[in-house]
C-alpha cells in the first residue's frame, strides 16, 4: 500500500506538470502565466519593504548617546564595587 501512495503521488506531480508545460493554442504555457503572477507579487513585496523601510540617512536623537557608563543611580544593591 506505500507503494500505492508513491505512485499516486508521482502520477500528480507528472500530471501538473504536464499541465503546466503544454502549450495553449495562441502558443503560450500555463506556467508562463504562474510566473509572471509570481513576480508581479514578488516585486510589490520589494516595494513594500522599500517603502516600509525607514531612511537610513536621517539621524534620530534617540539613537545617539545610548552606550553610556553606568551610573550610581542604575547600580543595584549587592552590586561589585570597584
Amino acid at each position: 500500500m506505500k507503494n500505492l501512495g508513491k505512485i499516486g503521488l508521482a502520477a500528480g506531480v507528472a500530471a501538473a506538470l504536464v499541465l503546466l508545460f503544454r502549450r495553449r493554442k495562441d502558443g503560450t504555457r500555463v506556467f508562463d502565466d504562474v510566473t509572471a503572477q509570481v513576480t508581479k507579487w514578488a516585486d510589490a513585496l520589494r516595494q513594500f519593504r522599500q517603502d516600509d523601510r525607514p531612511d537610513t540617512n536621517v539621524r534620530t536623537s534617540y539613537h545617539q548617546g545610548t552606550a553610556s557608563r553606568p551610573t550610581a543611580s542604575t547600580r543595584q544593591p549587592g552590586d561589585m564595587t570597584e
